[in-house]
């Protein structure tokens, strides 16, 4: 339970950064008193589960409560095929016309969990029609081409005048990175939990490609992995080989000094 001071007419957030899990093994749920009083058998089951079975939660999940508004942060780890590499979260807990002054957090699995920064976050609305009629305005700013494929976003973007930040609703990850024109660009976290892009005057070309964080060092292990496996492999069933050989000649040998 976090004790909060959101005004009234805001939108509140709950921003989370760096968020990580690790499961517990199952000898480690026990308490003090329960591991002295379980017998040596149990013990060694626990023991088999962690070796058969691994751990068993691949993600782990947060509640969060405010003023009768319930959220839940569903955050895969590394052990699921779910798993994308993040670890930061701007979670909406909706707008009220009253003050709210405390926040539930529920972790629902046991386990050990960790973050970087937690913050509470209050977005006024009453400047929302102001900013929608400036959006209006700048209508001479135009983005069109936008494709995306799953893990590429490309689009065309003509700017007029002074250099705009462009905005794209697509969560920030560490796996983003963008081009512009063909070349390098700095991706920005834009509006908390978002991406944007800094562009002059001018038509430009955007690419925007994501990658899973770690992609291809694990490509490169698992091959070198595969490798070693395969020159083990070969070794053993040369040696195996030239033992059988050595064995068969032996056995001739002794045959031919037994004639």
């Amino acid at each position: 339970m976090l004790d909060v001071q959101v005004p009234p007419d805001v939108d509140a957030y709950v921003a989370i950064a760096g968020l990580s899990y690790r499961d517990l093994l199952p000898s480690e749920r026990l308490t003090g008193s329960e591991r002295a009083e379980t017998p040596l058998y149990r013990k060694q089951q626990l023991a088999f589960q962690v070796i058969v079975y691994g751990v068993g939660t691949v993600d782990a999940k947060v509640r969060l409560s405010l003023a009768g508004v319930e959220k839940t942060i569903w955050n895969p780890t590394n052990a699921s095929h779910l798993y994308g590499g993040k670890d930061e979260w701007l979670v909406n807990m909706g707008y009220s016309n009253e003050p709210r002054q405390r926040i539930e957090l529920i972790f629902q699995d046991p386990g050990v969990y960790s973050f970087d920064d937690l913050q509470v976050l209050a977005q006024p609305v009453d400047c929302y029609e102001s900013q929608i009629q400036q959006l209006k305005d700048a209508g001479a700013d135009k983005v069109a081409d936008v494709r995306f494929d799953g893990s590429t976003l490309s689009c065309r973007v003509s700017i007029e005048n002074d250099p705009r930040l462009v905005y794209f609703m697509v969560p920030f990850s560490k796996g983003w990175t963008a081009q512009v024109d063909g070349r390098p660009a700095e991706l920005l976290q834009a509006n908390v939990a978002f991406m944007g892009i800094e562009l002059g005057e001018g038509v430009h070309e955007v690419v925007l490609h994501y990658e899973t964080p770690g992609l291809k060092a694990g490509v490169v292990l698992t091959a070198l992995g595969i490798v070693v496996c395969a020159v083990a492999m070969l070794a053993r069933r040369r040696l195996f080989s030239s033992h059988t050989k050595r064995h068969m000649d032996l056995s001739a040998t002794d045959k031919g000094a037994q004639q």
